[in-house]
């Protein structure tokens, strides 16, 4: 499984964000995983994202990963190959309208309105593992 990701810190600063302190703990047991990170990153994440899958990546499911995720499930790459059985992509949290104004998927425009209704998903915020839900 490719893990993608970019991120603005150097290497030392990644393997202490919790990105890289979650995937570390999850590789130190599952060998599928192929990281695939963009230090010291000033590009756009389509950019990032684009230029890493390659032809030696096309049998691999493709995971797009921020650096401020934690990954709180040990059988995180189980759970993505189960979801991509039953459906071509999946998420943790989205919207499931596109805006063509909107700066972030939470929103509907660029006055920073929250599109409530539209959202769907769960997302655990917080500096540590473990955070607290939110249900979209």
């Amino acid at each position: 499984m490719l893990i993608i990701t970019a991120t603005k810190k150097s290497q030392s600063e990644f393997d202490e964000s919790p990105l890289g302190l979650s995937l570390a703990r999850i590789a130190s047991f599952d060998k599928s995983l192929v990281l695939t990170v963009k230090t010291e990153n000033s590009l756009g994440l389509p950019a990032v994202y684009n230029e890493a899958i390659t032809e030696q990546y096309r049998e691999h499911e493709a995971v797009f990963i921020h650096d401020d995720i934690w990954i709180d499930d040990l059988f995180f790459a189980d759970r993505v190959r189960a979801g991509l059985k039953e459906f071509d992509v999946i998420g943790l949290a989205g919207n499931r309208i596109l805006h063509p104004d909107s700066p972030i998927w939470l929103l509907k425009d660029d006055t920073l309105s929250y599109d409530w209704e539209n959202l769907s998903g769960l997302v655990c915020h917080g500096s540590f593992p473990f955070g607290m839900p939110n249900f979209y």
